[in-house]
């Protein structure tokens, strides 16, 4: 809250208690003890009432750790083998498997493509054909209603 809700707080409760003592005890010829538990109901009812006008809000702040979602997505194709590429990219596989903090900071999927997309189970890499736009626009579809990033590993050469 600001202070100043404090300040407005301590008012309130300054003005409901002046009111009440007003209203009982004030020009009032009889001070018995009812009075008094009179007064200071009275006093609590218009405290609560004024902090009704001042509408004090309370913040809470929850945090939520989701962690977003990586695709891996890794071209099988033989291009990639004939350009004797194929050990780099079993590195760069083997290093996001094994990378801790990004592992922790995500959920990560991998898969392979070619001339079809699927789930990697290991790579090879003799598919004849080289498909990018598959993979892309189905885990556009997998993963319609949450956050995505996607990595991509090919050697660039499409053949579709």
């Amino acid at each position: 809250m600001e202070k100043y809700t404090y300040i407005f707080i301590i008012v309130s409760l300054l003005i409901s208690i002046g009111i009440s003592y007003y209203q009982y005890f004030y020009k009032a010829k009889n001070k018995s003890k009812i009075n008094l538990i009179l007064c200071i109901i009275r006093s609590i009812i218009f405290f609560l009432l004024f902090n009704l006008f001042l509408n004090p809000s309370i913040l809470k702040i929850e945090s939520i750790d989701n962690n977003f979602n990586l695709s891996i997505l890794i071209d099988n194709s033989s291009s990639i083998k004939f350009l004797k590429k194929d050990s780099i990219v079993k590195k760069i596989l083997d290093d996001f498997k094994t990378n801790e903090l990004l592992n922790k900071k995500f959920n990560i999927d991998y898969y392979s493509f070619g001339t079809s997309f699927k789930s990697l189970n290991s790579l090879n890499f003799d598919e004849n054909q080289t498909d990018i736009s598959e993979p892309l626009s189905s885990i556009k579809e997998i993963r319609k209603k949450s956050n995505n990033a996607i990595v991509l590993l090919s050697d660039g050469n499409q053949t579709t």
